[in-house]
């Protein structure tokens, strides 16, 4: 095979060498460098490239040049540049091997690789991926004898022609060049309109925003992809070029697609214009697919990937002119909206027309229209959606007016609803038995519910109340309730009746969510003695009864006054079990059948404390105490303690008296404040010392409230 014979006389930073006359294309049989060296070509094809120098690259087809390079200059870290040019897709914009087998006297010296198919650090040269580049070193006249094999991902028509560049030339940063800074200030602009679309989506809740932002994202990411691909691929893809390459390549496809999606919400195609929007489906849907089957194709080798690579460029030519028609016939339309769009996506969408074309022709002079593309396409879109910004605030100033007058036409109705909220039926009620507002409550209204009551009291309050004023008071009971009340209503609750110094709420959802909401009381009444005990005050402490069953609310009274009330007996029952704290000496009771409703028992931690008949009442109830809203030292003394304490119980109901008063005594000198655990204590003593057991009674009864 004919060699590429070059002499480098002296170079200052770059020089152009003469362009291969041969170029060897392998066959089925792959080549190597050792067949080459005794001129065995097995099946490849030479072609001539003396009188054309454009040949046909089939994809993922191995090619080999050689060149006979001599220098009478010492060449350290110099750069074979392989410079093509031709109608292949622009985002390859680099081979996908160059591999180069270096020859001195008949001796391989070393390898050089570039390409995308090698990760930087196994390239030549690690920072760069476009233009591809093979490392020469050369001493002073000496000669070598260069193999190099080139392949590409995809089918094209290309010439080649290679250039020798220094060091300082290949390395030299590009960000100080003006084309870079230009393009910083319209990344720059996009992200600035990125944000403001932002603010828009979030105050319209428009699909056409949230497009316009996909439009930005990915016109940024592809124009980055283009302009900083060695910046990029050095900074995150050093290990990944293909995927990188293929990146920038799908980044483009989206963001075309993407301008027609948002052309299509910006104008409302799908009730305006019903067929185009249907066209517009059907040739998105072509380009996107077409676009997958090309990205397979110049990842892997298809059966057929050469001709996908043929049909692919005037299919996609097809589809854009499709689009470009698209936008003219809008401009000739009369609806405001497709010729404001129109108009600003012609003019850079033409330009893309102007890239596929120049990328067809064989020219030294390409000019780079990127940035002709984003900042039109910027410029004009912006401009588009500011116009529909307009439409849209006038709109809205409109329907503010018919707001104003509709509101007016109401003003009667407004003055019914003050007329019926003087009777003062609270809105939380209504709520409660599926009433919009208060004109729809009648007298008689009524709902019965499973619901979870929660019963709480301030302890001592009378003597609390003794020594302040009225006015204190009043304040007291206030800011008690401020802080109480956003509580209940946080776990799904409401204040059903303010009793002065307690209060009544209902749960009408969930138990569990009732007695969260009591501990989270007890959590907030802690912190609020934090702040009394700083200021001398005496800190408060209050009592909670819990107690779920049927409950009946609804409206009572006359004509002229309306109240909300609760007919059930769980109220009552709710209120006797928050009385036994006194006895018990506890902070947080709730009967059995609340306890057997909540879920999740294991986050808890309970101790059954007996059954008792309260006043009024003649069937036993469950009492289990929670002591979780305790103060800290009283939960842990009461954790450590639980297991005893369940066992002293559990022997004194089994009327083992012994075994329960050995069981309580340890609990009582651990925790000496435990008053249930003192409580049964007492009582096993003296069923101990009763030896007919007649102070032994498996239910407690209790006769104060």
């Amino acid at each position: 095979m004919p060699s590429l014979e070059c002499t480098i006389q002296d170079y200052a930073k770059s020089q152009a060498l003469a362009s291969p006359n041969w170029i060897l294309e392998e066959g089925v049989h792959a080549l190597k460098v050792a067949d080459l060296l005794r001129g065995d070509w097995k099946d490849a094809k030479m072609i001539n490239l003396s009188l054309d120098p454009i040949f046909k690259m089939r994809d993922h087809h191995a090619y080999w040049i050689n060149l006979h390079l001599s220098s009478n200059i010492k060449l350290d870290g110099a750069g074979l540049v392989l410079k093509h040019e031709g109608d292949c897709w622009p985002f390859e914009y680099t081979f996908k091997v160059a591999e180069a087998f270096y020859y001195r006297e008949g001796q391989l010296v070393r390898r050089g690789f570039s390409g995308t198919s090698f990760k930087s650090s196994e390239r030549d040269f690690p920072k760069i991926i476009d233009p591809t580049i093979l490392k020469i070193d050369l001493e002073e006249k000496e000669q070598q004898n260069i193999w190099i094999r080139l392949v590409r991902a995809e089918a094209c028509n290309l010439s080649l022609h290679l250039e020798l560049n220094s060091s300082e030339l290949i390395n030299q940063p590009r960000l100080a060049s003006t084309m870079m800074n230009v393009s910083n200030v319209a990344y720059g602009i996009i992200l600035a309109l990125f944000s403001i679309t932002a603010l828009l989506f979030f105050w319209f809740r428009e699909k056409v925003y949230l497009w316009y932002i996909i439009l930005l994202l990915f016109l940024f990411l592809a124009q980055a992809a283009q302009l900083y691909r060695n910046e990029l691929f050095s900074l995150i893809f050093q290990n990944h070029p293909r995927f990188f390459v293929l990146l920038g390549s799908i980044f483009s496809i989206v963001w075309i697609a993407t301008l027609f999606v948002f052309g299509r919400l910006y104008i409302n195609t799908k009730q305006k214009f019903p067929r185009i929007h249907l066209l517009i489906k059907w040739l998105l849907i072509s380009l996107l697919i077409l676009s997958t089957v090309s990205v397979i194709a110049r990842t892997i080798l298809l059966p057929y990937s050469e001709i996908i690579f043929v049909v692919r460029k005037p299919i996609i030519g097809l589809i854009l002119f499709s689009f470009l028609l698209i936008l003219i016939y809008f401009l000739t339309t009369k609806d405001k909206l497709a010729r404001i769009y129109s108009a600003g996506v012609l003019f850079p969408f033409a330009s893309i027309f102007f890239v596929l074309i120049e990328m067809n022709l064989i020219s030294e002079n390409k000019r780079n229209v990127t940035l002709l593309i984003m900042g039109g396409m910027i410029t004009t879109t912006t401009m588009a959606l500011a116009f529909r910004f307009r439409m849209e605030i006038l709109n809205k100033k409109s329907a503010l007016e018919d707001k104003l007058t509709v509101e007016q036409q109401n003003s009667e109705q407004l003055q019914k609803i003050n007329i019926a909220s003087n009777k003062f039926v609270p809105q939380t009620f209504l709520n409660f038995l599926g009433k919009q507002n208060i004109l729809e409550a009648t007298l008689g209204d009524f709902v019965e519910k499973q619901v979870t009551v929660l019963f709480s009291d301030i302890r001592d309050y009378t003597a609390l109340s003794e020594s302040m004023t009225p006015e204190e008071n009043f304040k007291f009971v206030t800011s008690f309730n401020r802080r109480i009340g956003p509580v209940i209503t946080r776990h799904q609750g409401f204040i059903n009746q303010y009793l002065g110094d307690g209060i009544m709420a209902i749960f009408p959802k969930s138990a569990t969510k009732t007695l969260e909401g009591a501990i989270a009381i007890q959590k907030n009444l802690s912190e609020y003695n934090v702040a009394r005990m700083a200021g001398n005050k005496m800190p408060i402490r209050l009592g909670i009864g819990l107690h779920s069953g049927s409950l009946i609310m609804g409206i009572i009274g006359d004509e002229d006054r309306l109240d909300a009330a609760t007919i059930s007996d769980t109220v009552n029952v709710a209120s006797r079990i928050e009385g036994l704290n006194k006895i018990f000496g506890s902070s947080l009771l709730l009967s059995e059948d609340c306890y057997y409703k909540i879920k999740n028992k294991s986050l808890f931690h309970f101790r059954f404390l007996g059954k008792v008949i309260v006043k009024g009442k003649s069937t036993p109830i469950g009492i289990y105490e929670c002591f979780d809203g305790d103060d800290p030292k009283d939960q842990e003394l009461k954790t450590v303690t639980l297991v005893d304490f369940k066992k002293g119980l559990s022997y004194y109901f089994k009327q083992q008296f012994s075994a329960s008063i050995s069981s309580l005594t340890k609990v009582v000198a651990q925790n000496p404040k435990d008053i249930p655990a003192r409580l049964f204590l007492d009582k096993a003593r003296r069923c101990l010392a009763d030896p007919d057991g007649g102070q032994w009674s498996e239910v407690e009864i209790i006769d104060t409230k």
